[in-house]
């Protein structure tokens, strides 16, 4: 129980949703650059930017349910 709710504390949420937005913002300045020698490459950090954003915010859903429901 210890590693899940590590994974429910609100700063483990805050620091997902940072840095899979610094990925994600760094992903889309490689998609829209002019040139473009990595285009795939670009594509997965961009993926995996939202993909962490993503996990950040079903991970604040479930904590918001768990702290609902714990009684």
């Amino acid at each position: 129980m210890g590693l899940i709710s590590f994974f429910l504390e609100r700063d483990t949420i805050v620091v997902l949703a940072i840095f899979g937005g610094i990925i994600a913002t760094i992903g889309s300045y490689m998609v829209h650059q002019k040139t473009k020698p990595r285009s795939k490459f670009a594509h997965l950090i961009l993926c995996v930017g939202y993909g962490l954003t993503l996990v950040s915010v079903t991970l604040f859903i479930v904590a918001g349910f768990a702290t609902a429901y714990s009684d």
